[in-house]
């Protein structure tokens, strides 16, 4: 299923779907890689858009009823890592410019776990963490 994924994915960037995404601002640019989970976690102040007590189910429209800190103070693997990685994207694409884009993120997180075959978390953890720096 994440090969399915992988190609969903890849053709709808060739079809133009995901264009925001790739060309942000219009330039062919290449994505900027953002900061790290750890880095919003011990840096709340530097939020921009969100802030530490707004909840992961609000923002994303899926997952668990914590807030965005708690969910970057969980520890753990599978599900947990990839809501700490979720955090961290959103958090980027708000602050970072051509970083990820926040829609792109909003809809891979919703994607993950509206589909029932995608329960592989580290797989689809680790495809935000390759956006960190």
């Amino acid at each position: 299923m994440k090969k399915l994924f992988i190609a969903t994915l890849a053709m709808a960037i060739m079809l133009g779907v995901l264009a925001p995404v790739v060309l942000q601002g219009g330039t062919a640019s290449a994505c900027t890689l953002g900061l790290s989970p750890g880095y919003w976690k011990n840096h709340t102040e530097a939020w921009v858009g969100y802030s530490t007590g707004d909840y992961f189910d609000i923002v994303f429209g899926v997952g668990p009823h914590v807030t965005l800190l708690q969910a970057l103070q969980t520890g753990g693997g599978g599900l947990n890592a990839l809501n700490r990685q979720a955090v961290g994207a959103i958090l980027n694409a708000s602050s970072i410019p051509d970083a990820l884009s926040e829609a792109y993120v909003l809809q891979f997180v919703r994607h993950v776990y509206n589909n029932p075959n995608a329960n592989d978390w580290e797989y689809y953890k680790d495809l935000l963490e390759s956006y960190t720096a």
